[in-house]
């Protein structure tokens, strides 16, 4: 019992002792001075209005700060400050700031740390009239569909066009604003959903963040058509017996058309161009016209026999 207790007695102690000396250890490193680079976000002050940067203006300095470890954690992390600089005390003739004039007024919007340099290394000012427009949204898509289906189309819906707010020299050339990627593979069936927009840059706003979007698949049906057989190119007045007289036109139709294709959308041609009709009794058939949109398309058979009419 003794020695049960003599050894709790330790244990506490060894525990009080290494808390002791881990309080000491992180007290020491906090009351350290250290050198980093942190990223801190950026306002602006007093920009002139009915404008837009035409060159961005850095969202974030990058700063390499001195202080206290104590100092820097309270500063940049819990805190979370962010850098104001204000346009009219610190534009010039030249249009342009040199970041290293800013360390002053910089490191007193921060308590006990020091800043030793800024990156970018200038600001430039440069603004133009503040317009907007709006523009299509383009669904940028990575489709893959299964085998036998294919894809018919991709649209935003709703909203289906954005308005965008920037300066004149960015948005005049504008002729629709991209989405994120979105990526599907092996698609048998048509889908909806929402995506974001691409993130505007360089000052540039959007009216909305997102839009729906619509994916239509479609399945593709074999289907055949009887064609007659049309002759061209027969010499000056020859004319011949077909056999047989049609061909089975083979195609691959998505099943929203499937019904609305008949014969009047083939040709079938037998071309007697730089054909010695004389010396033979074959000639080969082709389809000679298609509807768009189908595919996989073959005629049977492939030739056809004939007798010259005398």
């Amino acid at each position: 019992m003794f020695r049960q207790i003599f050894h709790l007695e330790d244990r506490t102690a060894f525990l009080f002792c290494l808390l002791v000396a881990m309080s000491m250890w992180l007290l020491n490193k906090l009351t350290e001075t250290y050198t980093v680079e942190v990223a801190v976000p950026v306002t602006y002050l007093n920009l002139p209005e009915d404008s837009a940067p035409a060159i961005p203006l850095p969202n974030r300095l990058h700063l390499t700060v001195r202080g206290m470890g104590i100092d820097l954690i309270k500063q940049l992390k819990w805190r979370k400050n962010q850098a104001t600089i204000d346009y009219l005390k610190n534009t010039n003739r030249s249009h342009q700031t040199a970041t290293d004039n800013l360390i002053s007024s910089i490191e007193a919007q921060f308590d006990d740390i020091r800043i030793a340099d800024i990156k970018p290394d200038t600001i430039h000012w440069a603004f133009d009239r503040r317009i907007t427009r709006k523009v299509p949204i383009k669904i940028s898509a990575d489709i893959e569909t299964a085998s036998h289906f294919e894809l018919q189309s991709v649209r935003a819906t709703q909203p289906d066009s954005v308005s965008v707010t920037g300066a004149a020299v960015l948005i005049d050339t504008l002729k629709y604003w991209q989405t994120k990627s979105l990526v599907m593979r092996d698609m048998s069936q048509s889908t909806s959903g929402e995506i974001r927009l691409q993130t505007p840059q360089n000052g540039v706003s959007l009216s909305t963040n997102s839009t729906h979007y619509q994916v239509k698949i479609e399945e593709y049906t074999e289907k055949s058509i009887d064609v007659a057989i049309q002759t061209a190119n027969l010499p000056p007045k020859t004319q011949v017996f077909l056999y047989p007289r049609t061909a089975t036109v083979y195609f691959q139709v998505i099943s929203g058309a499937f019904n609305d294709i008949d014969s009047s959308y083939f040709e079938v041609k037998a071309d007697f161009a730089n054909y010695d009709i004389a010396q033979n009794n074959r000639i080969d058939i082709a389809v000679a016209k298609a509807p768009a949109g189908i595919r996989n398309l073959r005629a049977e058979p492939t030739t056809a026999e004939y007798i010259i009419i005398e």
